[in-house]
């Protein structure tokens, strides 16, 4: 009898193991597969180092390029401060063209800083991270 019960457990067992295993399956994120005709983004540098600034405003340049196969479209660029202006082109950007993202830095206080940019497009499945260093000097702080 203490054998029957065994095989009876066992088999419970594996069928759980098997619906646990079957419905964990649909949760994991399948790597996608990339047919290589996409649009894809890359840039020039993605931190860029200042050195000292001693104006009142900053502008920082990162070249963007389209290394994909299709038209390349900048969505959104969003700025971790609000003395972070960031200007682009909202038009497409054709395979093998480039463009730039230009910033304005309106610095308020002195000392080192580090500014974010997080850029969303077409042409990669997570938004990418561009930033600018310096060390504000002495300048007139309105």
């Amino acid at each position: 009898m203490i054998l029957g019960n065994f095989k009876c457990l066992s088999t419970n067992l594996c069928l759980l193991l098997i619906i646990i295993t079957s419905s964990c399956k649909n949760r994991i994120k399948q790597p996608s597969i990339s047919s290589g005709n996409e649009a894809k983004i890359a840039f020039s540098s993605k931190l860029l180092t200042l050195g000292t600034i001693k104006t009142d405003t900053a502008k920082v340049i990162f070249k963007v390029y389209n290394v994909g196969k299709l038209p390349l479209l900048i969505s959104e660029i969003i700025s971790d401060c609000q003395c972070t202006k960031p200007v682009w082109d909202k038009n497409r950007l054709l395979p093998g063209d480039s463009s730039s993202i230009y910033v304005l830095f309106v610095p308020r206080m002195k000392g080192a800083i580090m500014q974010k940019l997080t850029v969303y497009s077409n042409g990669s499945d997570v938004p990418q991270t561009l930033a600018f260093r310096a060390v504000v000097g002495d300048i007139p702080i309105n």
